[in-house]
């Protein structure tokens, strides 16, 4: 299995709006992901900061869904600041 690593910085002028485009349009578009397994988002948007993890059954699945990845358009309320595919070392 492979993970998908991603960091955000959040503008915490507009943390209501980062979370609508999350629940809204982002989280949708991960579990659409072929090979998607499983997802987690976490953080203290109040802070500025976000990191989601989202797992997919294989290495091809994780770099395509990385290259399909929606980037936030000009003027939205996070930035990714990483963007990376790993592999999977362990799980429990």
């Amino acid at each position: 299995m492979y993970a998908l690593v991603v960091e955000v910085d959040v503008d915490t002028d507009r943390v209501e709006e980062a979370l609508a485009l999350l629940h809204g349009q982002v989280v949708p578009s991960v579990k659409a992901a072929p090979g998607f397994v499983a997802g987690y988002w976490m953080g203290t948007p109040e802070s500025g900061k976000g990191l989601s993890v989202s797992v997919y059954e294989s290495e091809q699945a994780a770099r395509a869904a990385m290259e399909n990845a929606p980037m936030p358009p000009e003027g939205a309320p996070v930035t990714i600041t990483r963007l990376e595919a790993m592999p999977m070392l362990a799980h429990a």
